[in-house]
C-alpha cells in the first residue's frame, strides 16, 4: 500500500531549471515474493525524470502493529454456543428470555457463529477467538449493574482493545473499564449495542446474517428449531494506556436499555517493539544495538514513529519503520 499521499522527504526546487527530488516509499505485502518494481511516469513531455536509487530493507515483524485475539484466563460465566443437538445439552445458558443460543457449523453451516476453529472475523477484519465450546465461552450480563471481568492469561502492553458483543431482548447499555497490572485503571467507556434481531441492518454491525437455535419449545417454535439470517453482532474498541500492561477488562450492564448483554471475545492491537535501548540490547550479541538514530543522524534513546536507523554491534546498520 502507498503511504498517505506518498512520502516526500528533502524536496528541493531549483527556480532556474525546475528540478526537484522526491522520495516515495512502498510497503510490500507480507509473505509475498517481489519479482520487480515498475515505475510509471505521467509527466509533461519536456520533463525528464530519472530514478536515482532503489533501496530495499527488512521490516521487523515486531514493529508492525498487529491485531490478534486475547486469551482469557478467567471470567466467562456462560456456555451460549451449541456445537451439537439437542442444543440444550450443548449449552448451559441462554441469550434471551425465549431460550435462544448460537450454534456452530457442526450444527448447520448457514448462520453459524463460527466453524470448529472458533474464529469470528468481523466486517473490519478483526479476528476474535471464541472460547472452548464445551466450557464457559461467554460473559453474560442480564440485570442492571451486574458486572463481570475478563482477566488475561498474559498481561501485556497494547495500543487498543476490541471486544465482540451481542444484545438480546432489546438494545443494551454497557460500560467498559480497562485495568492495568499496576492496579490503576483507565476511563469508563459506554457503548449501546442495538437489539440482535433485525431485518434492516444499519451497516454498523460487525457481523450480520447469523442464526440462532432454540433450546426449548416456545410460542410457535419447537425445540432445536433454527432461525437463520437476521442476527447481528457489534464490535467496539477501548483506548488504553500503551505504556502499561493490561490485566483485565471490567464490563458493567448500565441503565439505558433492557437488553441482555453478552461478550463473546476480546482482541488487541499492539506491537512487540521494545520501548527502550536497554531492551533492544538484551538480544543476542550478534544483533545487539549500539545506537538508534533519526534519518537526520540525531541519536535518540528509543524507537520513534517514522524511519529509525539502528547501528549494530557488528558495524552494520538497519532501517526500521515504526507506523
Amino acid at each position: 500500500r502507498w503511504k498517505d499521499n506518498a512520502l516526500i522527504r528533502g524536496g528541493l526546487t531549483d527556480a532556474s531549471n525546475s528540478c526537484f527530488t522526491k522520495e516515495v516509499e512502498y510497503i510490500l505485502p507480507d509473505f509475498e515474493e517481489t519479482k520487480y518494481i515498475a515505475v510509471i511516469c505521467n509527466l509533461n513531455p519536456y520533463f525528464y525524470p530519472s530514478l536515482a536509487e532503489v533501496e530495499a530493507y527488512e521490516q521487523f515483524a515486531a514493529a508492525m502493529p498487529a491485531v490478534a485475539p486475547v486469551v482469557v484466563k478467567s471470567g466467562w460465566n456462560a456456555d451460549v454456543i451449541a456445537e451439537g443437538k439437542p442444543s440444550k445439552q450443548f449449552s448451559d445458558n441462554i441469550l434471551d428470555n425465549q431460550g435462544w443460543v448460537f450454534y456452530t457449523e457442526d450444527v448447520q453451516k448457514e448462520g453459524a457463529l463460527c466453524g470448529s476453529n472458533g474464529i469470528v472475523t468481523t466486517a473490519k477484519g478483526t479476528q476474535f477467538q471464541i472460547a472452548d465450546f464445551s466450557k464457559k465461552n461467554a460473559l453474560t450480563l442480564k440485570s442492571f449493574n451486574s458486572a463481570g471481568t475478563l482477566k488475561f492469561v498474559n498481561p501485556e502492553k497494547c495500543e487498543e482493545l476490541y471486544f465482540l458483543v451481542v444484545s438480546a431482548n432489546g438494545s443494551g447499555s454497557l460500560v467498559v473499564t480497562p485495568y492495568y497490572k499496576d492496579g490503576s485503571h483507565g476511563y469508563n467507556d459506554r457503548f449501546t449495542p442495538q437489539d440482535w434481531y433485525t431485518n434492516s441492518p444499519s451497516g454498523s454491525e460487525a457481523v450480520y446474517g447469523l442464526g440462532r437455535i432454540i433450546t426449548q419449545s416456545v410460542d410457535s417454535y419447537l425445540k432445536d428449531d433454527i432461525d437463520a439470517g437476521k442476527i447481528r453482532l457489534y464490535e467496539y474498541s477501548v483506548q488504553v494506556d500503551k505504556t502499561k500492561e493490561m490485566d483485565y477488562l471490567e464490563f458493567t450492564k448500565a441503565y439505558g436499555g433492557s437488553g441482555y448483554i453478552t461478550i463473546l471475545g476480546v482482541s488487541r492491537k499492539g506491537t512487540g517493539v521494545a520501548t527502550g535501548i536497554e531492551n533492544i540490547e538484551n538480544r543476542p550479541s550478534a544483533s545487539a544495538v549500539n545506537g538508534i538514530y533519526t534519518i537526520n543522524g540525531m541519536k535518540i534513546n528509543t524507537l520513534q514513529k517514522g524511519i529509525n536507523i539502528l547501528k549494530m554491534a557488528d558495524g552494520t546498520t538497519r532501517k526500521v519503520v515504526i507506523k
